[in-house]
């Protein structure tokens, strides 16, 4: 799917998250990135990240993705260290991980 990807953030206590997939990428080099529409504004995520979610999105719908760049503040220390500290939890009470090693 050639289109922009577009994204909405959910904002949802941790133990009423349901129904979600996980992704699990290689991170890439940090000067590689692409643009997304997060809430109709523009981001740049790591391009790996970006060909994973085009590669993972549904032709019509949407899915529940957690995705560490997008729903941590990557320049909030205090938030990083806190969710890399949930990180099993997260990944564990996925429905699934979804694993994107590269094109």
């Amino acid at each position: 799917f050639l289109g922009p990807i577009q994204v909405r953030l959910h904002q949802v206590p941790f133990h009423h998250c349901q129904d979600y997939e996980a992704i699990s990428y290689c991170w890439g080099d940090s000067t590689d990135t692409w643009p997304i529409y997060l809430d109709d504004q523009v981001m740049p995520i790591r391009i790996n990240l970006a060909q994973a979610l085009r590669r993972y999105r549904f032709q019509s719908g949407s899915r529940f993705i957690w995705a560490d760049a997008i729903c941590i503040d990557q320049s909030n220390l205090l938030e990083r260290s806190y969710h890399v500290a949930m990180m099993g939890e997260i990944y564990q009470r996925s429905q699934c991980t979804l694993i994107w090693l590269g094109p």
